[in-house]
């Protein structure tokens, strides 16, 4: 499976990490058109897209969409103009500085195994939203 392939954003998230899964549940409920596709950071593609982007370190979200790639805070604001009002709202905060955004997305991202536990296991998504996961 290549990412060239893909003509929809891809969302791909820590799929042990309970926020994550959360995260991914409340952009299927939210989300506007349904056009985000999702894989986890630690499948096939995941790694593919680490490898290719340099991402090694990444621990984050990561938004891939048209041929372009989103981290951290960035990859949070493009998914929120997606999402319906009034959630969509949140992406007004692009007029921070992408450094202080990611500071305070980089404090959440430490703790967020403390704070919210994880799996040994990616969710799997109920029959209404399966087609919408790559990497199952």
């Amino acid at each position: 499976m290549r990412l060239e392939t893909f003509n929809r954003p891809i969302l791909f998230y820590d799929g042990r990490c309970n926020l994550c899964n959360s995260a991914v549940q409340f952009v299927l409920r939210h989300e506007k058109n349904d056009e985000i596709l999702f894989a986890s950071l630690q499948s096939e593609l995941g790694n593919a897209v680490i490898s290719k982007y340099n991402l090694q370190n990444i621990d984050s979200i990561v938004l891939f969409d048209n041929k372009r790639v989103f981290i951290k805070s960035q990859a949070a604001l493009a998914v929120a103009r997606r999402l319906k009002k009034p959630y969509s709202f949140a992406a007004k905060f692009n007029f921070i500085s992408p450094k202080i955004r990611d500071v305070i997305y980089d404090f959440v991202a430490r703790g967020r195994y403390k704070l919210f536990g994880k799996t040994d296991t990616c969710q799997m998504p109920d029959e209404s939203t399966r087609e919408r996961f790559i990497d199952l």
